[in-house]
């Protein structure tokens, strides 16, 4: 049913998470791992998750820059990083990301996130399919030429 991508530059943490967490029980059916932000991003928009967790500090594209290039779309978003710099945990405050998670990575801790996800993620898709009939109604009788473009572009 739910969708995640895991962004981070350490081959055990990406791969920890994959086995370390049931993701089956948080109705997870799609993993997919990244080592940076530019592998993350070409993943995040070819499989469109619901999810995405990413370390904060990575080679040719960080944390930062990933999540400012993923602002716009419909996925809760978590950090990872070994700093505890307020300057990082701001920039998942302005990202809105569900949470900043300090590594060594307390599974307990990722396991209440995800319990978390869960409803936040059923209501944002519960929304997306009743809104966006609506929208594109609106769409197709205001503004068709706006309308083309965006079905165009999405």
């Amino acid at each position: 049913m739910y969708k995640v991508v895991i962004c981070d530059d350490e081959r055990i943490i990406r791969e920890g998470l994959k086995q370390a967490i049931s993701w089956e029980d948080y109705h997870f059916h799609e993993v997919w791992l990244a080592k940076d932000g530019i592998e993350g991003l070409s993943l995040i928009r070819e499989h469109q998750p619901d999810l995405v967790i990413t370390d904060i500090r990575m080679p040719r594209m960080d944390g930062v820059e990933l999540l400012e290039a993923i602002k716009d779309l419909p996925c809760q978003k978590i950090i990872l990083s070994s700093y505890d710099d307020f300057e990082y945990m701001q920039a998942g405050i302005h990202h809105h990301v569900l949470d900043y998670l300090l590594k060594p990575i307390d599974s307990e801790q990722l396991n209440q996130r995800l319990a978390q996800f869960v409803p936040l993620a059923h209501e944002q898709k519960t929304t997306m399919t009743t809104t966006l009939p609506i929208f594109q109604s609106l769409m197709k009788l205001e503004y068709p030429d706006y309308y083309v473009n965006y079905v165009v572009q999405h």
